[in-house]
């Protein structure tokens, strides 16, 4: 066993992954292209031949989504197996997704993509903004349920969600409506056009506008965004262009007694607390066949947010604060055929962030730089056997400056991958998978000008074990995954001192089982449900649960035609009691546990879709989230965050 602080290489010797065991699965994921052909989605960053393989990796498709009517992509990952989706005002604005059972700190260990380009924020704990993914563009989603911390570096601890959006090479155009309880209306369309040989451009936009279910939460989003690609013989080059406002109004918590009261109220304290924010980002990128085994892809990204809030205390209002970031991404890689029984990826990441936090309490800033350097080879060893070993060198330098002081803690790391697969057939498959991760520390981690913390805190180094099998034939499939996650330092927040600490050593096991069945023609049945055992495994608090984890999540669904052209979705969705936010001595009474069943009906016939969904059907009074909260007396009490009752949504798409 490793010690504490073992893989940091302050200095120059380097301590690659070895591993005890057999080699390790990597999170492969498979689809049929159009000529037919097995592809892989995510691993590798490319699409490469392979077998079909079990375990860790979901696949939501575009038809899925559009018969569930989702509106948000809170919605879509909401059920979604190995999953914990928190939405604190239920429009998605405030979500959380959390995989391996973080809590509050899910949004640093969750890697969120879009196409590739990351939603995550490397040098705050700002949680990635899901509400800058229309659900209408989407293609698909991928969601590798386990570490990623060889093929995608910083944060893919827990999992990663990669959301592809639909190609601009493909002609057409679309416009969608919807209205809905609260007051609600959306907007949104979609033109990808020719403009010459070989040439498209697509341009797309949204509007959405809401009072929402609590007092003083009005929320106005506005996205607008083109793409323009070329094709050409051996390749394409792209390049797009994205902006956006975004305006919340923000309703804070209630204690016991006021939700009681008033499910939908908002306190007076919290009159005139905003969060706004104007985002410009872009995108160039280039995928270019060097020769029948070999193919480069690269590209560089850069978004800049300008946002500004006003968040209160009980006891005092608080006052304006300013919160810039400016983010510069480089991931050229390499992809390619060694011979007919090993593909290769080789590749580099480089990333940049300035970020400054302006408030009352003093500035924060940061300049980050994260960079890293990977090999995955996937390894054909026999017709039944598949191997994969991959090798990661990565690294952190910071220049951090908080309320005068002044420091630049770096480091860096090498990690680990191996894999094994196993078709014995029949419909059997089973795999044995480990992953080294890394998080690099946030501004908001390294420092505390509350509380006057020294600036410098650990990063947090982790090892990943999965296994699993499924079985699958054509009519009823069932799969069972099981993980231990090991981490060193775990960056987390000590609740005596009101300071953010490293924990030695801390350990995470669960299991997800799943089904689905397909009873008659045109109808599926699915279920599934994981056990996360989140615990704190030293320290203080050592053997009290991680707040904000729910040990057991499960859902049922159902989807099927009853008529030729309507089509209707259900969902049950369950989520366990939960320690608070904040409580890590476990002394409050742990959050309820809820049931939330949704219902939706799809009309499509010649390029029209309509849509009808209701969200908590049975009209179920839950708290989404709750944390440890002060009043006016400065007194610790429960403070909620009431969910959405039953609500409404109709759509109407067209497509031209």
């Amino acid at each position: 066993m490793t010690t504490r602080r073992s893989w940091p290489e302050s200095t120059s010797r380097a301590r690659p992954f070895v591993l005890a065991a057999a080699l390790v699965a990597a999170s492969h994921s498979h689809a049929e292209d159009a000529a037919g052909t097995t592809v892989l989605i995510t691993e590798g960053r490319a699409a490469l031949p392979t077998l079909d393989h079990p375990g860790l990796v979901t696949i939501v498709d575009r038809e899925e989504i559009a018969r569930s009517r989702a509106a948000t992509l809170a919605e879509v990952l909401s059920g979604q197996p190995g999953i914990q989706v928190t939405d604190l005002y239920g429009d998605g604005t405030q979500a959380r997704v959390d995989m391996r059972g973080f809590g509050a700190t899910a949004g640093s260990n969750v890697l969120v993509l879009v196409d590739g380009q990351r939603l995550n924020n490397s040098s705050d704990i700002a949680n990635p903004a899901l509400q800058r993914v229309p659900v209408d563009r989407i293609e698909r989603v991928e969601i590798i349920r386990g570490s990623a911390g060889v093929l995608y570096g910083n944060q893919a601890v827990g999992g990663v969600v990669n959301i592809v959006t639909r190609n601009a090479g493909l002609p057409g155009a679309f416009l969608e409506g919807a209205a809905g309880s609260y007051r609600t209306f959306d907007g949104i369309f979609g033109v990808s056009t020719a403009i010459g040989a070989d040439t498209f451009l697509r341009v797309d936009g949204d509007y959405g506008d809401t009072d929402n279910y609590r007092d003083n939460n009005r929320t106005r989003l506005r996205h607008l965004g083109a793409r323009l690609q070329k094709d050409y013989g051996a390749g394409m080059v792209f390049g797009e262009l994205k902006a956006g406002r975004e305006e919340q109004e923000l309703p804070g918590s209630l204690f016991a007694p006021e939700v009681a009261d008033d499910r939908r109220a908002s306190a007076p304290a919290y009159a005139g607390d905003f969060r706004d924010a104007d985002i410009l980002s872009g995108r160039l990128g280039l995928g270019h066949r060097i020769n029948d085994q070999w193919r480069f892809q690269g590209e560089v990204d850069w978004r800049r947010e300008d946002g500004e809030f006003l968040a209160s205390f009980r006891a005092f209002p608080g006052s304006l604060a300013t919160q810039d970031r400016t983010l510069w991404s480089l991931y050229p890689r390499l992809v390619g055929q060694v011979n007919d029984r090993v593909d290769l990826t080789l590749g580099a990441d480089l990333e940049n962030t300035d970020y400054d936090l302006v408030t009352s309490f003093g500035p924060q800033a940061i300049d980050q730089t994260i960079w890293g350097f990977y090999g995955i080879a996937n390894l054909k060893l026999t017709d039944r056997w598949r191997g994969t070993l991959g090798l990661r060198r990565t690294g952190v330098r910071n220049d951090i400056r908080a309320s005068g002081d002044h420091a630049e803690p770096d480091d860096a790391y090498t990690l680990g991958t191996a894999a094994l697969d196993f078709e014995p057939g029949h419909g059997w498959k089973a795999f044995l998978r480990a992953d080294q991760n890394i998080r690099f520390a946030t501004v908001d981690e390294h420092t505390n000008i509350v509380f006057g913390q020294p600036i410098g805190i650990a990063n947090q180094p982790g090892v990943s074990w999965e296994t699993g099998i499924e079985w699958s034939q054509r009519q009823a499939s069932l799969q069972f995954t099981a993980y231990r996650l090991d981490l060193e330092d775990e960056i987390s927040f000590n609740a005596d001192t009101f300071t953010n600490t490293n924990l030695d050593r801390t350990t995470r096991r669960g299991f997800t089982l799943e089904g689905t069945l397909v009873p008659v023609a045109g109808w599926t049945l699915g279920a599934q449900y994981t056990f996360t055992d989140g615990e704190i495994t030293d320290g203080p608090f050592d053997g009290n649960r991680i707040p904000l984890v729910a040990r057991h999540t499960g859902q049922v669904h159902t989807r099927g035609r009853l008529a030729e052209d309507v089509v209707l979705f259900a969902e049950a969705v369950y989520t366990g009691d939960q320690v608070i936010g904040g409580d890590y001595g476990n002394d409050f009474r742990p959050l309820e546990a809820f049931t939330v069943v949704n219902a939706a009906i799809t009309w499509e016939k010649q390029g029209w879709q309509l849509g009808a969904r209701v969200d908590n059907l049975l009209n179920e009074a839950y708290n989404a989230s709750a944390s440890v909260g002060f009043d006016e007396s400065f007194t610790p009490q429960p403070a909620f965050f009431p969910a959405p009752e039953r609500r409404f949504r109709i759509s109407a798409r067209y497509d031209f």
